[in-house]
Parts: structure tokens; C-alpha cells; sequence
């Protein structure tokens, strides 16, 4: 539990002032995605990978989610308070409700959480958080596209696009979505049509990369509907 807090409780220096003492990191900016930035973190001098986050930059009543080196991932709210202290926390999103104890790196409190409230957090609207007597109400617009790409992040170890790995693969990057294909309709000229007829439809990502699904609606335009990870599958009723 230790090294995982160890990777975890990395103030990530994008969003924050000043780094923990439990590592010296350096950062760099992975990309931006529905106005979220995404930035992977090493410890120096050794070169540890240890994760990647994302963030609303200057948003201090925000929230940010880390994966760590290890794959698990960590929630963190801004919150000044004697490091190492516990921080008692209650979130509400539609059907999830939890109260967790957080702990202070001095700056941020943080503490590891289920994949299912990360799955929350992608779908949710509106996350509702209380501790210290504070209250937040946090917007979730565009956490789906930027928790797949912290995932795309991780799974390349931080490095950006700049790499000879990543190069040879596409990512996902802000409005992806208006980046038709050789030979397909151009935007607004393709619309859905209302037929009415209910269906579901089985989406499976083999792409090697994450994914977002979209729909083109009545007028042609996409709608964003589900994000897919490298070898996810989900169904959509429709």
C-alpha cells in the first residue's frame, strides 16, 4: 500500500504549487482533451514511471484523477492540511454514494478508488463532494474522453507523441471526431434518420488505442456516447 501511495500521492506539479515528499517529479504535458490536460509524471533521479493525470488547469475547486504506475487509480481533491492527516470525505453520483478516508499530501487529499467509480465518473454529470465543511459540486463534462486518454497515456508509459512508439500510432485528441475518413460524408450532410425502430448495437474495440464512440445526430452532427479502452466491449441501446 505504501508504494502505491508512494506513486499516488505525487502532486502532480501541472496542478499544483509544490511536490510531495515522497518523490521529486518531473512532468510533462501528454495533451488536452473536452478541456481537460493530461500530464504523465517521473520521479528523478531514478526515471520511475509513476503515472499519469488529469486536470482542469486553474480550477482550484476541481478535482483530479491519477492512474498510477501500478494501473490503479487515485481521486484527489484540493484540500490545505497537516500531511499525512485523515481527511473524511463524502461523494454523491447518481447511484454511488461513498464516504472515504482521504490523506493530505499538504496541498491535495487522496486516496485510491474502485474502477467503478472511475465508470461513474465517465457517465456521471455532476459529482457532489463534502469534507472540512466544504462543499463542491464538480462538472464532469468531457471526463469520458479524458479518463481514455489518461488511460492511452499510461499504457504508453507517459511518453508523448513525440516518441517513435506513439508515433506510429494515432491518439486521441481534442474534437478527433471532426477527422472523417477518406471517402466518408462530410459533417451535417449525413444525418440520422427517425425511424423510430429501437435496436442494440455491440461495439468492440480492437483498435490497439482507446476510443470514443460517436453518433451522428438528426442534423449530421456527432454526439459523443460511449469511450472504449483498447480491447473493451460494450452494448448501446438505441
Amino acid at each position: 500500500m505504501f508504494n502505491t501511495f508512494k506513486s499516488a500521492l505525487v502532486a502532480v506539479g501541472l496542478m499544483t504549487t509544490v511536490h510531495t515528499a515522497f518523490a521529486s517529479p518531473t512532468e510533462s504535458t501528454y495533451g488536452t482533451v473536452k478541456g481537460w490536460t493530461i500530464v504523465s509524471a517521473y520521479e528523478q533521479p531514478s526515471g520511475e514511471f509513476l503515472g499519469c493525470a488529469m486536470g482542469r488547469i486553474n480550477n482550484g475547486g476541481d478535482l483530479v484523477l491519477l492512474m498510477n504506475g501500478y494501473g490503479g487509480w487515485v481521486l484527489k481533491f484540493p484540500h490545505v492540511a497537516a500531511q499525512g492527516s485523515v481527511v473524511s470525505v463524502t461523494m454523491d453520483l447518481d447511484r454511488y454514494s461513498d464516504q472515504i478516508d482521504m490523506i493530505s499530501d499538504g496541498i491535495w487529499i487522496a486516496r485510491d478508488i474502485h474502477p467503478d467509480w472511475v465508470a461513474a465518473l465517465a457517465a456521471g454529470n455532476e459529482l457532489s463532494v463534502r469534507y472540512a465543511n466544504r462543499s463542491l459540486s464538480i462538472g464532469l463534462t468531457g471526463t469520458a474522453a479524458a479518463i481514455a486518454k489518461v488511460t492511452e497515456c499510461n499504457s504508453y508509459g507517459g511518453r508523448t507523441s513525440t516518441t517513435a512508439t506513439q508515433a506510429a500510432a494515432p491518439q486521441v485528441v481534442e474534437s478527433e471526431h471532426l477527422r472523417m475518413g477518406a471517402g466518408c460524408p462530410g459533417l451535417g450532410t449525413l444525418p440520422s434518420p427517425t425511424t423510430g425502430t429501437p435496436t442494440t448495437i455491440t461495439f468492440r474495440n480492437h483498435a490497439g488505442r482507446a476510443v470514443t464512440v460517436y453518433w451522428l445526430d438528426y442534423n449530421g452532427q456527432p454526439s459523443e456516447m460511449i469511450p472504449l479502452t483498447n480491447g473493451e466491449q460494450q452494448d448501446l441501446n438505441t
